[in-house]
């Protein structure tokens, strides 16, 4: 598929409140796609959203949600022709210090972000963002294929995310891809 082909397409971006999510959003918007934002917006202050991120959080297509609802999932993905999951609670140390608040994020909402998609008509293609904390703190030269080592929640968490990602959209025959973000 080339980028071109997400002209006028409804593309979901969980997590676009952050880094990642935003630029992706950005693209989207210019590659003619029609991009929907879902983020619950508590990671930064909120000034720091419009400022560094140029996000208008009061735009219709922006929901301020949590992955982990699944009635939010489920609505909002069934609007969708793909999905681009950057969500979670990316902050290695955080996630360290409130594993929970990780589990959370990082893995019942990937389910729940999982779930929708299995059971959507429309969704073509998923894309979950994984990390390179996967590998652990091996050699800093990683290669695609190396074994994952993960020594972190998040790294764990990221691993799982892959997993059950091939697991549940892998058994219900809908296209995905994991990208593993350094």
């Amino acid at each position: 598929m080339s980028l071109e082909q997400l002209s006028g397409k409804t593309v979901l971006v969980t997590g676009a409140g952050g880094l990642i999510g935003s630029r992706i959003t950005s693209q989207l918007r210019r590659l003619g796609a029609r991009p929907i934002s879902v983020c619950k917006l508590d990671a930064y202050p909120h000034e720091v959203y419009r400022e560094r991120f140029d996000i208008d959080a009061s735009a219709p297509d922006f929901i301020i949600g949590d992955i982990a609802e699944p009635e939010l999932m489920r609505k909002v993905i069934s609007g969708c022709d793909y999905v681009i999951h950057a969500a979670a609670l990316a902050d290695v140390a955080a996630c360290t210090r409130r594993p929970l608040d990780a589990i959370d994020t990082n893995i019942t909402g990937t389910q729940r972000v999982l779930d929708a998609v299995a059971a959507s008509d429309r969704v073509r293609r998923m894309v979950f963002v994984s990390s390179a904390s996967v590998y652990g703190n091996g050699s800093p030269q990683f290669v695609e294929n190396a074994a994952v080592q993960p020594v972190s929640v998040y790294g764990n968490s990221k691993v799982w995310g892959e997993y059950q990602t091939a697991a549940v959209l892998g058994g219900a025959g809908i296209s995905y891809a994991v990208v593993r973000y350094f």
